[in-house]
C-alpha cells in the first residue's frame, strides 16, 4: 500500500493498494512482530476494568487469533496481560506509596474507624489493619464466636490476607477486621490479633 499525506492536514490518501497477499500463510502468522505485548495490551485493557472479570492467558491467546487473526505465544500473552491491567488498575507498587493517603482518606469517610499501619526498619510495607466503625456497631448484635482464617493474595507484591468474621443474626457472614501482611507468620498474627483487640473486647 501507498499512502500520502493530504496537504497540510493530518489526513492521508490511499494512492495505491495490491490487495493480493503473495506471501505463504504460515510465513505471514510465523512472526508478527508488529503484535507487541504493549500493542495487545491496549487492545485488551477494557478486560480489566472490572476486578471481578476473569480474562485468562488463553482467553487471550484465543481472541487474538479468532479478531485479529493474531497467533501469540504464552509468554507474551502472560506480559500483555500484566500490561493491561496495570494500565486498566494502576500500577501496584506505586499504591503502596498511596497508602497512608488512602488510609487518611477511609478514616476520614468513615469516623470512628480503626486503622493502623506499619512499616519495617527499611521502609517498606510490613502490614495494614483496618476495621471499619459499622463493624465495630454491629459485633455486640452478633453471634459471640469470631472466625479468623488467612489467605494468599495473588498479586505481584504477593502477601497475606488476614481476616475476622462472625455471622450476624441472620445467620450470614459478617466481617468485622481485617489485615494485610508481608506473609502469614507469628507476628503478623501477633499484629492482627492486638489490633482486633479493641473490636472483641
Amino acid at each position: 500500500m501507498r499512502a500520502s499525506r493530504n496537504g497540510q492536514t493530518s489526513q492521508f490518501i490511499i494512492r495505491k493498494l495490491v490487495d493480493a497477499h503473495t506471501c505463504d500463510l504460515e510465513l505471514r502468522f510465523k512472526d508478527q512482530r508488529q503484535a507487541t505485548a504493549t500493542v495487545i495490551a491496549d487492545v485488551i485493557k477494557n478486560k480489566y476494568t472490572n476486578i471481578k472479570t476473569k480474562y485468562t492467558v488463553a482467553d487471550i491467546i484465543r481472541d487474538m487469533k479468532h479478531d485479529y487473526k493474531v497467533q501469540v505465544k504464552y509468554g507474551k500473552a502472560w506480559r500483555s496481560k500484566e500490561k493491561a491491567q496495570e494500565i486498566a488498575r494502576g500500577n501496584a507498587t506505586e499504591s503502596y506509596a498511596q497508602m497512608v493517603s488512602y488510609l487518611y482518606m477511609l478514616h476520614q469517610i468513615n469516623p470512628g474507624s480503626n486503622v493502623s499501619f506499619k512499616v519495617g526498619d527499611d521502609g517498606c510495607f510490613l502490614y495494614v489493619f483496618v476495621t471499619l466503625n459499622a463493624s465495630m456497631k454491629g459485633w455486640p448484635h452478633c453471634i459471640l464466636v469470631v472466625i479468623i482464617d488467612g489467605t494468599f493474595l495473588k498479586s505481584a507484591h504477593r502477601g497475606t490476607l488476614l481476616v475476622a468474621a462472625t455471622q450476624d443474626a441472620g445467620g450470614k457472614i459478617f466481617p468485622l477486621a481485617f489485615d494485610v501482611v508481608n506473609s502469614e507468620n507469628d507476628d503478623s498474627w501477633d499484629w492482627f490479633l492486638t489490633s482486633s483487640d479493641m473490636l472483641i473486647d
